[in-house]
């Protein structure tokens, strides 16, 4: 089951009291510790975790970045991705990840923003995804962890974050690449 994006941060005020129980049933999830929470669950039929998120063992390029760079390049560029026709480019090319924002609306002249970040991990090979940076903030505002681990697979699947100090959480995050022509 999954549990309504809503329900997230009432769960986080009751998991600050010391003792809770939980119900789970069919339909219905419960919580309660000094006060109580009945919420729904989500019904469906959901694809097997493992099958969705890559093994990093496969993948082509990991960079370590620090968080707070990442998030205020992509901030910057995200100024000039007002519509849909801005892709941003990873391009991790030796120590250097480059964040390209092409806005290919002819009307603005094809305006190109580029933002080179270093990054700790070595990279052979150019590669390119296009990412929404949209998309990447609203991700971005889920790290707690200063430095992120990005795994790159093939274009076709997600790229994953995860944090680059293995004893921080063992959490992952997905975003697929935009196609890009």
């Amino acid at each position: 089951f999954i549990i309504p994006k809503i329900v997230k941060p009432m769960l986080k005020i009751i998991a600050l009291e010391e003792k809770c129980n939980i119900n789970v049933s069919d339909k219905y999830v419960s919580i309660e510790g000094k006060d109580k929470l009945i919420f729904r669950t989500i019904e469906g039929n959901y694809p097997d975790a493992h099958s969705v998120i890559p093994d990093t063992a496969n993948a082509i390029h990991i960079v370590t970045i620090e968080t707070e760079v990442l998030r205020a390049a992509i901030a910057r560029l995200s100024l000039v991705a007002e519509n849909n026709y801005v892709k941003f480019f990873f391009a991790p090319k030796g120590d250097v990840l480059s964040l390209e924002a092409k806005n290919i609306d002819k009307s603005k002249f094809g305006e190109e923003f580029i933002e080179q970040v270093t990054i700790e991990s070595k990279v052979d090979e150019d590669c390119s995804f296009g990412l929404s940076p949209m998309k990447l903030l609203q991700l971005m505002q889920n790290f707690t962890f200063s430095e992120v681990n990005l795994f790159f697979f093939d274009s076709g699947k997600p790229i994953i974050f995860k944090p680059a100090n293995v004893n921080h959480d063992d959490s992952t995050f997905l975003l697929m690449p935009m196609m890009m022509s």
